[in-house]
């Protein structure tokens, strides 16, 4: 089994990127990921998800689909963004479709998805697959760390 790396840790393939609040963030790094067609995966709920949609909706090409764990979306013919919520509670079979779908649609396809922080705990103990984790995992948003004064 290949080793597992801390996201939180630096790394030359994720650059972590913390959230502003109020959400809005510098412009000029939202336009990098979506140029670079970079995977974001968003440590929180489903709300920043929706959030992240909306800073990013003007810059995006292609066609917007959202995953449903009850029916996959079609596998697009050009470029798309997917945008998975939920992954906290979706079961080993539900991310192994995943997964596939994404070997499916091939490089076309950017994901944004969003998870809580303690993903990685799952990928650490095998319940959240190592690759999957680190193909959501090309730019990491989170809550900024907090520091005292």
């Amino acid at each position: 089994m290949p080793e597992l790396i801390d996201p939180l840790a630096p790394s030359p393939k994720t650059r972590e990127v913390p959230i502003p609040v109020p959400f809005a963030g510098p412009i000029e790094e939202w336009h990098i990921i979506v140029q670079a067609r970079a995977n974001v995966l968003i440590q929180g709920n489903n709300c920043l998800l929706e959030q992240t949609f909306v800073v990013l909706q003007p810059y995006l090409r292609g066609n917007v689909l959202r995953w449903n764990r009850a029916e996959a979306p079609a596998i697009p013919s050009g470029e798309a963004l997917l945008l998975v919520a939920d992954l906290d509670e979706m079961a080993a079979s539900e991310l192994r479709h995943l997964d596939e779908w994404l070997d499916a649609a091939g490089s076309g396809v950017q994901v944004i998805s969003c998870g809580s922080p303690d993903l990685f705990r799952r990928v650490e103990s095998g319940d959240f697959s190592a690759k999957l984790y680190y193909r959501l995992n090309m730019v990491l948003l989170g809550p900024r760390a907090r520091t005292s004064q």
